[in-house]
């Protein structure tokens, strides 16, 4: 069975989300369909740069058309660098661009590695996503702001706090999801911790 079939034979399933480890062929076809009837996706490709990258998908064997690109809406640069720490030289990955694909076909740069600094310069007002979700929920843009910076608080709990089996992480997730996202008021660390204190005992396995 190949890759293609497998992507194919999973939208019987009704996934929610469809996650494809690299398109190099047809199979990319059949993910890009699957986006445009409201699956989630996400996949993996190689390629120099995010124009290369497009110039792949739309020509042989891919055959992407443009007017699909949009459907894949956020794109992620990640590259091999060399650095230099305490006398040691290493190779790593690291994510170097952000981009989000708008409705257009225009992209917008939305997070971008500065290695003098090693930090990254975020700037989520310029996110066309985030304009999107907010619409969609009928919300405002300031509360999906709050909401992204509430989970990047949560996680960062998880990872304090040990949190990293599968189960785990899933299970604590799911709590944050049931109780406070995208609630209008300030959540507590203490609520943080209940809710990771739950997931914990839902699951009965160990923090790690």
């Amino acid at each position: 069975m190949t890759l293609f079939d497998l992507v194919k034979t999973s939208l019987r399933y009704r996934p929610d989300y469809i996650i494809v480890g690299e398109i190099r062929g047809e199979e990319a076809y059949v993910l890009f369909q699957a986006l445009a009837t409201g699956h989630g996706g996400m996949s993996t490709m190689h390629a120099d740069s995010l124009d290369y990258a497009i110039k792949r998908l739309t020509s042989p064997p891919m055959n992407i058309s443009k007017i699909y690109l949009p459907l894949m809406n956020a794109w992620m640069h990640i590259e091999r660098i060399t650095i230099t720490k305490g006398g040691k030289t290493k190779s790593v990955r690291r994510i170097r661009t952000v981009w989000e694909l708008d409705d257009n076909g225009e992209y917008r740069v939305i997070a971008e590695w500065l290695p003098d600094d090693n930090v990254f310069l975020v700037d989520l007002n310029n996110s066309f996503l985030i304009e999107k979700i907010a619409r969609k929920k009928g919300i405002g843009k300031g509360d999906v702001l709050r909401e992204i910076e509430r989970r990047r608080q949560f996680i960062n709990l998880l990872l304090r706090e040990g949190v990293t089996s599968y189960r785990a992480v899933a299970s604590s997730i799911r709590e944050y999801y049931k109780r406070v996202s995208y609630v209008k008021r300030e959540v507590t660390s203490i609520e943080m911790l209940t809710i990771l204190s739950r997931a914990k005992k839902a699951t009965g396995v160990s923090a790690r």
